[in-house]
């Protein structure tokens, strides 16, 4: 038998590999979940001076809201210093949202951002954390 998973006694999960028992292990690194544009930049006051400091790969907090009135999924992205930047797009948000409801650990980092248009973009990597 090359690859079988099969269930022991005590009800864990194992991994048979060529007649040798693996025991399936937590993630020991965050995992990549998506990449995503941080919406409604526009409508924040302020916005340049919050993105100045921030560089790719700067970790930021993402923050359910299900009392949210426009979107029961919505997920606010935050600085550091817990300062409102913008939201999770609504078309990527439910997945994330039931994770975080769930009590999984999702935060985000800079992936990019850019001032070249009418206002400020910003691109970031959702992950989870064990």
């Amino acid at each position: 038998m090359s690859n079988a998973i099969t269930t022991t006694a005590s009800g864990m999960l194992s991994l048979i590999h060529n007649g040798g028992l693996s025991i399936p292990k937590p993630f020991s690194k965050p995992i990549l979940l998506l990449w995503v544009p941080v919406m409604g930049l526009q409508f924040v006051n302020g916005i340049t001076q919050l993105l100045n400091p921030l560089d790719k790969g700067n970790k930021l907090t993402l923050v359910r809201e299900p009392e949210n009135r426009y979107d029961k999924f919505a997920i606010l992205v935050k600085d550091a210093d817990g300062q409102k930047i913008g939201y999770v797009p609504r078309r990527n948000n439910l997945v994330l949202a039931r994770l975080m409801d769930a009590g999984k650990a999702l935060y985000a980092t800079v992936h990019d951002k850019s001032e070249a248009h009418a206002y400020p973009e910003l691109s970031i990597d959702v992950y989870m954390e064990d």
